[in-house]
């Protein structure tokens, strides 16, 4: 049997009662339409730091009817900026290589990428003025070989809280 990721974590956005969702490394919105139909009542943010993936975002009329908040950060364990790995792709089309750049640089890529400076935003820096005592997050993280510190950038959130309350 495989396990499918996103079913689970579609099922489990309602049994943990998650009302906040995060969408880190979007792509292109589609992740986070999918949060919507499962949770239509949360608040949604898709972080995408490639700059033709967050053009293409912020011009899709789904994504601002579905109330899903573009947000033009790279997450990571820093704030600041930091260069980004575009891979070369066609972007006129959804295709696999749109989804494939990064805050880490692949050495057998170098002719594929170009680097370009993005701002970068831990979690628990972007949420530190947005907490409430109800608040629930999940996390869908989808970042290129990053995984790692992203989620590391989330940690201030949960220092003194149980698994279920943050």
């Amino acid at each position: 049997m495989i396990a499918n990721t996103q079913n689970l974590f579609l099922k489990l956005l309602s049994v943990m009662q998650i009302n906040v969702i995060c969408d880190v490394g979007s792509m292109n919105g589609e992740d986070a339409l999918a949060f919507r139909v499962a949770s239509p009542r949360a608040t949604i943010f898709a972080f995408e730091p490639n700059p033709e993936n967050l053009r293409l975002m912020r011009a899709d009329p789904a994504l601002r009817e579905h109330h899903i908040e573009v947000v033009p950060q790279a997450v990571t364990h820093s704030d600041g900026q930091a260069e980004f790995f575009v891979v070369t792709a066609d972007y006129s089309t959804t295709n696999d290589w749109r989804g494939m750049s990064s805050l880490y640089r692949r050495p057998h890529e170098a002719e594929l990428l170009i680097a370009v400076p993005v701002e970068t935003t831990r979690l628990d820096t972007f949420f530190a003025d947005k907490r409430s005592s109800g608040m629930r997050v999940g996390l869908w993280v989808d970042v290129e070989g990053k995984s790692y510190e992203a989620i590391e950038g989330a940690s201030g959130m949960v220092k003194g809280h149980s698994p279920a309350s943050c």
